[in-house]
């Protein structure tokens, strides 16, 4: 047995009688007949007034136009009832793939306060946005680990490698008195902090990440826009996993995981 929408359902309840037909052809439509013909076709005035008490018995060609337009009604609704599909809500991480544990002291995630074409986005880095510091530095210039405690090696142009970025990081941590320490993957940050990985491209180029508060990892390389995707253009839900080759430079060595908090 075929089961019929209830569109369908109403559509037979209504069409067989005549009075069904008669308040959907005086409700639809008022109408006016010359010469056997219908000339005009307008809202009924009932229909605004909410009354149709004294509607007249309308004749064949009415009933039949009523009748065409709740089949053709019916009919459509019904098709809507058996296409519509809803389209499923994306995932922020992939299927299976849980974000790395978090503490709920992550920083916001607000692009747009960095990303502002100017001051703000050329005068901070990787480093600046892994502390979350987005004022107070100079502009065309780039903070450095060290620059707090007075440490320029790496102004100075010395080899980058992991142990000395995160030397020179904790020196800035304990000079400004802020957390600095070390994790795991695994490890929820303590209270008041929040996670950060480090990743190197050998003695070239180190890079900084932070995690945001739904779990994906976010950056800022050099001046360029404060970002939450990789190299292939995929939102980053691991940084170890993450594509980290961006053909001017590639960081294949991941440094760790670290806790901290903004300065």
């Amino acid at each position: 047995m075929i089961e019929r929408s209830p569109a369908a359902q109403l559509a037979a309840v209504i069409l067989p009688t005549e009075r069904g037909l008669s308040w959907l052809s005086h409700v639809l439509c008022e109408t006016k007949e010359e010469d056997g013909e219908v000339r005009n076709a307008s809202i009924h005035p009932s229909l605004l007034n909410g009354d149709t008490s004294n509607s007249r018995r309308p004749s064949i060609l009415i009933r039949i136009c009523a009748a065409n337009l709740l089949v053709a009604a019916a009919v459509s609704l019904s098709g809507c009832e058996i296409q519509f599909t809803p389209e499923p809500i994306p995932l922020a991480f992939p299927s299976g793939e849980a974000p790395l544990p978090s503490s709920g002291y992550e920083l916001e995630y607000v692009p747009e306060l960095w990303n502002d074409g100017g001051e703000v986005q050329f005068s901070t880095n990787c480093y600046a946005y892994m502390l979350g510091s987005r004022l107070g530095h100079p502009i065309n210039d780039k903070p450095q680990p060290g620059d707090l405690s007075g440490d320029y090696y790496i102004r100075n142009g010395g080899p980058i490698g992991v142990d000395k970025i995160v030397e020179l990081t904790k020196s800035d941590a304990e000079f400004v008195d802020i957390r600095f320490e070390d994790s795991t993957a695994e490890a929820s940050c303590p209270s008041g902090s929040y996670k950060v990985a480090l990743v190197i491209d050998p003695l070239v180029d180190y890079h900084w990440y932070r995690q945001n508060p739904d779990g994906t990892w976010s950056s800022k390389s050099g001046w360029l826009p404060v970002t939450e995707l990789d190299a292939s253009g995929h939102t980053i839900s691991d940084p170890r996993t993450a594509d980290r080759d961006y053909g001017f430079v590639n960081y294949t060595e991941f440094g760790g995981f670290f806790c901290t908090a903004s300065r």
